[in-house]
């Protein structure tokens, strides 16, 4: 519960946040399962971004949409931070490694490469563990692996009090059947929420 003149109020625009963060989550599935580099990456920065900051505003006594910006702006690590910190769940420090990998996907949003260099741009449906066995490639790299992200999602997702169902409600679309969404989310996701 925030107070503002006096008055408090519980923000309601978690909700916002978690709709659009899903939207994000589901675009950059299907643009990694089409390869599509980078915006694939920079899709899931934005989902993975807005599901936190959602979770953070549904809290009571948490931060507004504002003081959100100022804090954290768009700095995935530090959101993820503030994030583990609000859970207190030591299990969540397993994902770092990804929320760091989806991160650096926020410096190429616009291609402009750091000093002319050249950059390697990976997107896997495997577990990035299991890629980095099969394959070496030395340089810049910048890595999506869906499994990893699947299983961020979910993790995330499970921190809300709500039920999993209305994730595959809020898949479906209007009008049902047409939209393609629940094919987009549930093709080789090792981690579905249904």
């Amino acid at each position: 519960m925030r107070s503002k003149n006096g008055v408090k109020y519980l923000s309601t625009r978690w909700s916002e946040y978690l709709r659009i963060g899903v939207q994000y989550y589901i675009s950059g599935r299907f643009a990694n399962l089409c390869s599509l580099s980078p915006v694939a990456g920079n899709l899931f920065h934005h989902g993975i971004e807005m599901l936190i900051k959602g979770r953070l505003l549904y809290k009571e006594s948490a931060y507004t949409p504002e003081e959100l910006y100022e804090k954290f702006g768009h700095n995935l690590p530090k959101l993820w931070e503030e994030y583990k910190r609000t859970t207190d769940k030591q299990s969540l420090s397993k994902f770092d490694a990804t929320v760091k990998d989806i991160h650096r996907w926020e410096e190429i949003r616009y291609p402009n490469y750091k000093n002319g260099d050249s950059v390697s741009l990976i997107t896997s449906v495997m577990p990035k563990q299991k890629w980095e066995e099969d394959r070496k490639i030395q340089g810049n790299v910048y890595e999506i692996h869906l499994a990893d992200v699947d299983e961020l999602f979910q993790e995330i997702i499970k921190s809300w009090p709500l039920n999993p169902s209305s994730i595959k409600f809020m898949l479906q679309g209007v009008p049902p059947g047409i939209n393609m969404t629940i094919s987009v989310y549930l093709d080789q996701n090792a981690h579905p929420l249904f």
